[in-house]
């Protein structure tokens, strides 16, 4: 999956977002570039946008991981925008245990503009102007079920022929 962030350091803001099939070897990707960023803060409160991902291919494990680790601090927020049922579900199962594992909010929303206010920004804020994101991508990369149990989440849509 082909993924992104932006850092808006005045609005205290990490913009996440990717394209394709978010697998668990992306997020530890993610956190590995976003980490040692030298404009990147653990206060600063995070926005996933996920609208675009095709498909989340993760073990019950590997959610839970996902879940349980954190590079920001007890006190940001994070907004998760999702697109259809199934990402709010996953959403929701990803907040819960943020919540208990690290004492994080994190809130599921359908639309953008509710997150970014919930988030304490302005309605029409658009991160378009914050210049070029850091692309992390590991496209096309296999991705092998740990611990032996099948992935949840949305299965992958079929690729149209050119």
């Amino acid at each position: 999956m082909p993924c992104e962030f932006l850092i808006d350091a005045d609005r205290r803001l990490v913009i996440s977002r990717g394209t394709g099939i978010f697998r668990y070897d992306d997020f530890l990707e993610h956190m590995e570039k976003l980490g040692p960023d030298p404009r990147f803060r653990p206060e600063f409160n995070h926005l996933v946008d996920t609208t675009r991902f095709e498909a989340f291919e993760l073990t019950a494990a590997q959610l839970y991981d996902i879940g349980s680790r954190s590079l920001f601090a007890a006190t940001s927020r994070r907004a998760l925008v999702v697109s259809s049922a199934l990402q709010f579900g996953l959403g929701r199962m990803f907040s819960s245990i943020r919540e208990a594992m690290c004492g994080q909010v994190t809130m599921v929303f359908r639309d953008v503009r509710k997150a970014t206010v919930w988030l304490g920004l302005p309605q029409d804020y658009d991160p378009s102007s914050l210049g070029e994101p850091t692309r992390i991508g590991n496209e096309g990369q296999l991705f092998a079920t740990a611990h032996g149990g099948g992935s949840v989440g949305t299965p992958p849509l079929p690729r149209s022929s050119p």
